[in-house]
């Protein structure tokens, strides 16, 4: 998932889909919040409960099968 506000709309919606059996994982650097701490602690709370929090690299990785989640 990327998004803009990663700690109101990104993480809502990625947890919505976690907790209807999704696999989901949040780009890091295709989301952002009005500050970084908001942003980092949205990610981190995600990460810590609901999925994976991975950059555009470690994303395209996994697409491409040359990297597991």
């Amino acid at each position: 998932m990327a998004g803009v506000l990663s700690a109101y709309c990104v993480t809502q919606t990625a947890r919505e889909l976690a907790d209807r059996d999704f696999d989901v994982a949040l780009v890091e650097d295709a989301c952002a919040s009005l500050t970084q701490a908001a942003h980092d602690a949205a990610l981190s709370a995600f990460a810590a409960v609901y999925g994976w929090v991975l950059s555009t690299e470690e994303m395209l990785a996994v697409i491409n099968g040359s990297q597991a989640v």
